[in-house]
């Protein structure tokens, strides 16, 4: 692995890389195909759209967090084809109450892959 600074003119690369524990707890690279995710807009005031791309077919969970780690929601959980996804978040908790300012994560977990984000709510 080489690790280097970039100067103001060079643009950046950004790839999403999955690493998974082997039985000896060592990080595993599995490859590329981690899915990529996005809240739009980011903060949020009322509404949001989240959007998911799968390399493949794939049970999804997709999931809402405080920062302490607390359940908030359940958005999605079923089976997602390979390709982009969109889907439409009111900012609510499971019960249906708005979730008070903060920032939260977004979880998308699949059988080999977890990838969160972190999103602001804003009222």
């Amino acid at each position: 692995m080489q690790i280097r600074s970039l100067h103001s003119n060079e643009k950046q690369l950004y790839f999403s890389v999955s690493f998974r524990k082997d039985k000896n707890n060592k990080d595993q690279y599995i490859g590329m195909n981690a899915p990529k995710l996005n809240c739009i807009p980011n903060p949020v005031t009322n509404t949001c759209r989240i959007q998911y791309e799968l390399a493949a077919k794939a049970f999804v969970k997709l999931e809402v967090f405080d920062i302490y780690g607390n359940h908030q929601n359940t958005i999605y959980s079923g089976l997602s084809e390979e390709g982009k996804h969109e889907i439409s978040w009111n900012i609510n908790d499971s019960k249906g109450n708005a979730l008070p300012n903060g920032v939260y994560l977004i979880s998308l977990k699949t059988a080999t892959h977890k990838t969160q984000i972190k999103t602001v709510i804003t009222k």
